[in-house]
């Protein structure tokens, strides 16, 4: 189950770098 969890944590990365980019 941790998978689920670590792909969360992955796209809460790309968001936050998109964010920065922006």
């Amino acid at each position: 189950m941790t998978s689920t969890r670590e792909k969360l944590r992955a796209v809460f990365l790309s968001v936050l770098m998109v964010v920065s980019v922006f």
